[in-house]
């Protein structure tokens, strides 16, 4: 596999990521409750340009098959991963961990952010087993906490702390 690169989200990815989803079920997985369908140009570039967040393109190839946030909250010295995503093409070639490297290279690169943090639906154990991989640790689970239609979902809370980091 080529080397995976990492750059800024811009708007010529909306297109791409906004075809990654293809229900309310994969959308709040990825994007969390308060993301409605469907994406938009109004929902992305609200995302982009959050100035506590930062939105990073994943390419393999010239070709985009990653996409991850991280939201800062100096007054907390955290980085919170959020709306990790991976290409419906691309999945199962191990590029969970990488991404989630990369934003965490991001993120610790602020000699202020001493935890970082991540929250993962109970369901989506190979990304909890990806992010186990390089060093989080599950905290405990939020029982129910995102209803999707009828279903409602649990999720693990997980933190990896500065120094755990093996950048």
């Amino acid at each position: 596999m080529s080397e995976l690169t990492i750059r800024p989200f811009e708007r010529r990815d909306y297109p791409e990521l906004g075809n990654w989803f293809h229900s309310l079920a994969e959308l709040v997985q990825w994007g969390g409750p308060h993301i409605t369908v469907p994406l938009d140009l109004r929902q992305l570039d609200d995302m982009r340009m959050d100035p506590a967040l930062i939105c990073r393109s994943f390419d393999l190839n010239g070709r985009l098959v990653g996409h991850g946030q991280v939201r800062f909250d100096k007054a907390a010295d955290t980085a919170r991963l959020c709306r990790i995503g991976v290409s419906p093409e691309f999945r199962g070639w191990g590029l969970s961990q990488p991404i989630a490297r990369g934003l965490l290279g991001e993120a610790f690169a602020k000699p202020w952010v001493h935890r970082a943090e991540l929250a993962v639906y109970t369901f989506n154990v190979a990304a909890q087993r990806a992010y186990e991989a390089i060093g989080f640790r599950a905290e405990g689970i939020n029982r129910q906490v995102v209803r999707v239609g009828e279903d409602r979902w649990d999720q693990v809370m997980m933190s990896l702390l500065r120094p755990e980091w093996r950048g």
